[in-house]
């Protein structure tokens, strides 16, 4: 009786990996076909690639200037330690 449960089972677990894997396969077998479709149709060949002026972003040069920011940051990271630290 219990050889022909295994048995059962085994038919059961069989059946059931064969349906995932053909599953699996057919959905890869549509997403290739879906990526083709998109490729060849939906996206241009020759996309037109926008430039950025330059005008519009800020350049710090100076050391100087860099040092203000270093310690401004510094400062702030130290304040929050501070401040998590007290919370505690």
């Amino acid at each position: 009786m219990s050889e022909n449960l295994v048995f059962e089972a085994s038919k059961f677990m069989l059946l059931g990996m064969t349906m995932v894997l053909f599953f699996l396969l057919l959905m890869i077998f549509f997403l290739n076909i879906q990526s083709y479709i998109i490729n060849k149709y939906f996206i241009p060949k020759n996309p037109k690639i926008s430039t950025v002026k330059n005008t519009d972003m800020r350049v710090i040069n100076s050391d100087e200037s860099s040092e203000k920011i270093d310690d401004e940051i510094v400062a702030v990271i130290s304040a929050a330690v501070k401040r998590f630290r007290e919370r505690k």
